[in-house]
């Protein structure tokens, strides 16, 4: 699920931009959350869930799709990422539990503890995602080309479920740079559903901001234009 944000084609960055959204809202909701508010302290502690799954999600993809590549390319290349990946699961499920607590017995110690595990959670993930924006990525361009990067990214989107996938874009449209994100829903025009395409379409304009959706709009347009008066 990404996008030619370059001269080669990015792997990482679009989903990672997602990520690090994804994280830094909710962590800044957990940061704000008034456990007195049961149906505030519901949704706060959905979102979380959901970002846990999402990243777990994440690791497990890279693992299988991603770092097999990277071994082929240098041995233990991979490493340390696979390491990391142990660890962050783990930490993933002690956040879980402490969400499944604060459900329970809410309190502002535990959600402040959550906050605090949140913020930990976010800090080194992006040490992480560093780690493969640069030298992952690198090392992927130097054996790979484009379109071999294209298939692989095929493989992942599509061992997503329809939940996971709408999830990421979720968090992925508003990140993205205008030329990322047109990218993507040119690339969802040739090959995905017209039924995917419009939900695409209806969650980036649920999502964007008024002035980034009218862009998106007028500049898939101009593309679709110059792609008529070409052929």
């Amino acid at each position: 699920m990404s996008t030619l944000s370059s001269s080669r084609f990015d792997l990482y960055g679009p989903v990672h931009k997602g990520l690090r959204t994804f994280l830094a809202d909710t962590m800044q909701r957990v940061g704000s959350l008034d456990v007195e508010d049961a149906a505030q302290l519901q949704d706060a502690c959905n979102q979380v869930l959901d970002l846990l799954d999402l990243l777990r999600s994440h690791v497990d993809h890279e693992d299988k799709h991603i770092h097999p590549l990277l071994e082929r390319c240098r041995a233990g290349a991979a490493v340390q990422a696979t390491d990391e990946h142990v660890q962050h699961r783990q930490v993933l499920e002690a956040l879980a539990s402490e969400v499944r607590g604060l459900l329970a017995t809410p309190s502002y110690p535990a959600a402040d503890a959550l906050y605090q595990g949140l913020a930990e959670l976010m800090a080194e993930n992006l040490v992480h995602m560093r780690l493969e924006d640069l030298g992952h990525q690198q090392l992927l361009w130097a054996h790979y080309s484009d379109a071999e990067l294209a298939e692989l990214d095929g493989r992942i989107v599509g061992s997503l479920s329809p939940r996971e996938m709408m999830l990421f874009l979720r968090w992925m449209l508003p990140a993205m740079s205008p030329p990322q994100r047109l990218g993507l829903m040119l690339g969802l025009r040739a090959q995905a559903p017209v039924t995917v395409q419009m939900a695409v379409a209806r969650l980036a304009q649920q999502h964007l901001p008024a002035r980034a959706w009218e862009r998106l709009t007028r500049d898939i347009e101009n593309a679709e234009a110059a792609t008529r008066a070409a052929s």
